[in-house]
């Protein structure tokens, strides 16, 4: 059952993208997995995220298998989700604070993702990888 509405969180958070933009919906996917996520074994917990991102990531990035095969798409997601799956290291139980360790740790990652990637690419993007997101992922 768990996986089951993995998948369907990773599915219902493509709808806060485009075309869709529907922003609520990274609200409640996210929730919802950490309802799903919390108190699990290690195991359990790595693969209940791997599943949503794999979800997630196949529908999102459908269209780079257009201009480049399904191969590369496939591998692309693949690969996306294992490094989301991450998230199944940390153990965050269903109570007031872990839902807000859960929450800070979101904000911090994509703050460092989407800060990389808006960031101008020239000759000092190595030192602002290393400076700004390292710090994110330490803190």
């Amino acid at each position: 059952m768990a996986l089951i509405l993995s998948v369907i969180s990773g599915i219902f958070l493509n709808l806060a993208f485009a075309p869709f933009n529907f922003w609520p919906a990274a609200f409640i996917s996210l929730g919802a997995l950490f309802l799903v996520l919390s108190n699990r074994g290690f195991w359990k917990r790595i693969l209940i995220v791997f599943i949503f991102a794999l979800s997630f990531f196949l529908l999102l990035l459908h269209w780079s298998g257009s201009y480049v095969g399904w191969f590369p798409w496939i591998s692309l997601a693949l690969l996306q989700a294992g490094i989301f799956a991450l998230i199944g290291l940390i153990r965050f139980e269903r109570d007031f604070l872990g839902a807000i360790g859960f929450a800070g740790w979101f904000i911090k990652s994509w703050r460092c993702i989407f800060g990389f990637i808006a960031s101008n690419m020239d000759s000092s993007i190595v030192i602002y990888w290393i400076g700004i997101c390292n710090t994110c992922f330490l803190s």
